[in-house]
């Protein structure tokens, strides 16, 4: 388990306070390992939940066969170990944006503590030329609304 906050320039991913957007998650039986907590692959799949969610809301999840979003790298710390049953919350917010990518931070909450958060680049891309793209001036300003500031 991480021993200190995952300091990020201006945020604090465990800080309640950070994240604008939230969607409401579930531990289930089968997310449990034999030591009795989640395991930490279920764990990406709740932060996998609050990216989509959001990501749809905004309505830039499937835009057009010309592009899309990819995850290219994630960065994962768990500060306690969740267990079942649980009823957690899943917060997102969109720390930086870039020309042809963004930063998601995500944290999977119980109450007002962090249990677990990540940092995922994401870029935006060209599925029919295998390339990045520049982000739209539509998908600046979707991603803006959420966007720390």
């Amino acid at each position: 388990m991480a021993d200190s906050a995952m300091k990020l320039s201006t945020y604090d991913a465990r800080e309640r306070s950070t994240y604008r957007f939230w969607v409401p998650e579930h531990v289930r039986y089968a997310d449990l390992e034999v030591q009795r907590h989640v395991n930490n692959m279920v764990i990406g799949a709740y932060f996998q939940t609050g990216r989509l969610a959001l990501l749809g809301k905004l309505g830039i999840l499937w835009s057009t066969p010309e592009h899309t979003i990819v995850v290219a790298r994630t960065i994962n710390d768990f500060y306690h170990e969740i267990t079942y049953p649980n009823a957690l919350e899943v917060g997102c917010v969109i720390a930086r944006m870039g020309n042809t990518s963004f930063t998601m931070q995500t944290g999977v909450f119980v109450g007002d503590k962090c249990y677990a958060s990540q940092e995922a680049a994401c870029i935006y891309w060209n599925p029919i030329k295998h390339e990045k793209r520049e982000l739209d001036e539509a998908v600046r300003d979707k991603l803006g609304q959420y966007l720390l500031g």
